[in-house]
């Protein structure tokens, strides 16, 4: 764990697929439950670790590290004795507020996944993880994930978020789910979404293109999805994880 509180991101571990997948962010409801409950414990998540590195540098609960800086949609910021840095695709720093590639340097990060030679090379660069995450540093000091780093995808040179633009999708009335995935059109990368509807909705023409204008009003041109297509459900991991390579698998 290299954030506070505001973060429930799983540990780093050597036999982990991917040790930092799925970085989660602190919602308002849940800001508002851990600053109503002052003498809550710390939160736990499926790993125990987790509750472990978040708590032992500090005597005090969890709800009273850094009080008040809770933000909504914050990972929050680093703790004593890591250090981060957010890189483009050269490994140079990035400008605060432009999304790249986040890396660790701490005591607990792991040497080498076993057996794994290859993903020990690509993962573990000298003192530096490679998190396989991307995130931006705010001016107030905070870290913000974006996204996956082979989820995400440019158009036109702007980087997409899939999550990001997951979330406006399913802020539509009549959507359950939806997932963002690329696909090449003329050359070019074009967002694609796959989208699981609320019961007793039909996938038409029609909605199909509601859905892009909701996007449309909502985003810039750039992240508007060139097609929408309308599917039964998205897959899965054991764990809920969408898996949006099986969908940029699939045929147009």
């Amino acid at each position: 764990m290299v954030f506070t509180a505001l973060s429930f991101q799983g540990t780093k571990g050597a036999t982990d697929e991917r040790p930092n997948a799925g970085v989660p962010r602190l919602n308002g409801s849940l800001i508002l439950k851990m600053t109503r409950q002052p003498s809550a414990p710390c939160p736990t998540s499926r790993r125990p670790s987790v509750e472990v590195a978040l708590c032992r540098r500090k005597p005090a609960p969890c709800s009273a590290i850094r009080r008040g800086s809770a933000r909504p949609d914050s990972t929050g910021q680093v703790v004593d004795g890591y250090q981060v840095r957010i890189v483009d695709e050269q490994g140079a720093d990035v400008p605060p507020g432009e999304p790249g590639d986040l890396i660790v340097r701490g005591p607990s990060t792991a040497t080498h996944y076993h057996n794994r030679r290859e993903q020990t090379r690509a993962k573990m660069r000298g003192e530096w993880f490679f998190t396989g995450d991307k995130f931006r540093q705010t001016a107030d000091g905070d870290y913000h994930y974006v996204g996956r780093s082979d989820d995400m995808f440019k158009v036109g040179g702007e980087w997409v978020s899939p999550t990001d633009l997951e979330a406006v999708l399913v802020a539509h009335e009549s959507v359950l789910e939806a997932a963002i995935t690329s696909r090449e059109d003329a050359g070019l990368l074009q967002p694609q979404a796959h989208v699981v509807l609320m019961p007793g909705q039909q996938g038409t023409p029609d909605l199909a293109e509601e859905l892009r204008q909701h996007v449309r009003a909502r985003c810039a041109g750039f992240m508007v999805p060139r097609e929408v297509r309308f599917v039964a459900e998205l897959p899965k991991t054991a764990t809920g994880k969408v898996q949006r390579y099986l969908l940029r698998g699939e045929p147009a």
